[in-house]
């Protein structure tokens, strides 16, 4: 599941309209891996994986964080269209 959060920063000049930057949170609710969630409209970066607490259904995730971020792996830094997301995490 993924939810933006924040606003959009929009650039004129940089296609006319389209968001510089759209912060948000994808949530992996299983123990499973999924090693690849595209967001294919936007290209992303990972800023700080952290590990979650608790399964629910369509879950909100404020309520997952259960340690402080942890910085991205050397393979996950840079912009992705695609990202490996780890189960039970945010």
């Amino acid at each position: 599941m993924y939810r933006p959060i924040g606003r959009r920063a929009m650039v004129r000049g940089f296609g006319a309209g389209r968001p510089a930057a759209v912060a948000g949170r994808v949530v992996t609710a299983t123990v499973d891996p999924a090693p690849r969630t595209p967001l294919r409209t936007v290209d992303y970066q990972l800023a700080h994986p952290q590990p979650a607490i608790g399964t629910r259904w369509t879950p909100d995730p404020e309520d997952f964080p259960a340690g402080p971020p942890r910085p991205p792996a050397p393979w996950e830094s840079g912009r992705k269209d695609v990202v490996r997301v780890d189960g039970a995490t945010t």
